[in-house]
């Protein structure tokens, strides 16, 4: 039996509900640990689904959810994760050693790796740890979870800059999974430092959900890190779009995508006015999508559509361009479509998505939530649109990744370390 553990929002959960489907289709026993709000949405995944207590979504729309996601602090964004978690851990690691008893490997994201890590070490099951965002200290990159810098670094601050941010965030977290291994199993203290060291060993692989072609393998990275390509399921011949969004698609040219996802937004009818607004200015179709962030607009022109809940795969590829926050899964999603890309990031690694997508050309610099206005955003979708080069940059790089088969070739590398 496998355990797959994913926490966070909607898009730290579907890339592991698409690798446990792809494990399940493999002959494996296998079943995905999340939170319980995300029920609905993994059961049409048809996989097995042990629920945690916890939701995500009501964390980041209290008032202290709110403040993080204005923060620009990485121990600042640790300390208040810490706290708003830190409640639901212990619940949740002890729902995770029940289900993990005949349990022989558990795949862990970033996020849930903290809890299996204790649960792991209880009962001496091999940990296979999963990132969607390149977590290890490299000259490449600045650190993910960071600001991003307006220029190249040199490499030594570069690294420096990933070790601090992950310093800084272990040192916090650290005394709440010290405390549980104590109380729960007994087991003596982590190490203040180098918690990535156990990861860094030839026996076990680390598997990145990235692809080559948006954040290139680093020089320095240990040969057991794999990038494999993104972990998606085309789910474009079986998704049924309502018939009014078909009409609307169809009655004229491809409109400008719109939504920030699971991002909590202050005031959602002035972000939505914002958003109506630059499409006007701009001359452009548009399509809302709510999500989390509670995207509300009381009366829409007929140019305009809103929409709840989509298949990125089917709906992102009839767009002009995509606006949305820069989260791993949708970024990847959005890159994927061909489209154009208006990064608008929040915090935590969004920024470094939003860097990634201008550095590489296939669209406009980012737009930090706090700059996000009328002026900005139509100037961005103006720049992403009648920009020939980046338009032809975006569709070769989509071209790219769907010649990728990121899930399949996690699940072999998988197989190749099963106990």
């Amino acid at each position: 039996m496998i355990n797959v553990i994913a926490l966070g929002s909607r898009g730290d959960v579907q890339p592991y509900a698409v690798l446990t489907r792809a494990l399940q289709d493999a002959g494996y026993a296998v079943r995905l640990l999340a939170t319980r709000n995300f029920a609905p949405f993994i059961a049409s995944f048809g996989i097995d689904y042990v629920p945690l207590d916890g939701d995500v979504q009501a964390l980041l729309h209290s008032a202290e959810g709110k403040a993080l996601m204005k923060t620009r602090n990485p121990v600042t964004l640790a300390k208040g994760m810490s706290a708003l978690a830190a409640p639901l851990a212990r619940t949740a690691t002890e729902q995770i050693t029940a289900a993990s008893q005949d349990t022989d490997m558990i795949i862990a994201s970033a996020t849930g790796a903290w809890l299996a890590l204790n649960v792991c070490d209880a009962l001496e099951i091999p940990m296979l740890f999963t990132l969607l965002q390149p977590m290890f200290a490299a000259d490449e990159y600045f650190s993910c979870i960071a600001p991003q810098p307006p220029f190249a670094l040199p490499g030594f601050i570069n690294r420096a800059s990933t070790n601090l941010s992950y310093t800084g965030f272990w040192l916090v977290v650290r005394p709440v999974l010290n405390q549980l291994r104590h109380e729960l199993f007994g087991l003596p203290p982590m190490p203040r430092l180098g918690t990535q060291k156990p990861y860094l060993n030839a026996k076990t692989p680390i598997l990145m959900a990235i692809s080559e072609h948006v954040a290139p393998r680093a020089r320095a990275w240990h040969k057991n890190i794999h990038l494999t390509g993104y972990w998606t399921m085309d789910d474009a011949d079986t998704y049924t779009p309502p018939a009014a969004l078909v009409d609307f698609l169809a009655a004229g040219p491809p409109p400008v995508y719109i939504g920030f996802g699971s991002m909590q937004n202050d005031d959602p009818a002035a972000t939505a006015d914002i958003a109506l607004t630059a499409l006007a200015q701009t001359g452009q179709r548009g399509i809302l999508l709510t999500g989390w962030g509670g995207l509300d607009a009381a009366a829409l022109p007929d140019t305009v559509y809103r929409l709840d809940a989509t298949s990125h795969h089917w709906l992102l590829p009839q767009m002009a361009a995509v606006v949305h926050h820069g989260g791993a899964g949708t970024t990847a999603a959005a890159l994927r479509s061909g489209r154009p890309s208006i990064v608008v990031p929040f915090f935590a690694d969004q920024p470094f998505w939003a860097d990634r997508v201008y550095r590489l050309g296939v669209g406009p610099r980012p737009i930090p939530r706090r700059k996000l206005t009328a002026a900005t955003l139509s100037a961005a979708i103006d720049t992403a649109l009648h920009t020939p080069d980046l338009v032809q940059r975006a569709a070769l790089l989509g071209r790219q990744l769907n010649s990728e088969n990121g899930t399949l070739r996690a699940v072999q590398l998988i197989e190749k370390h099963l106990p």
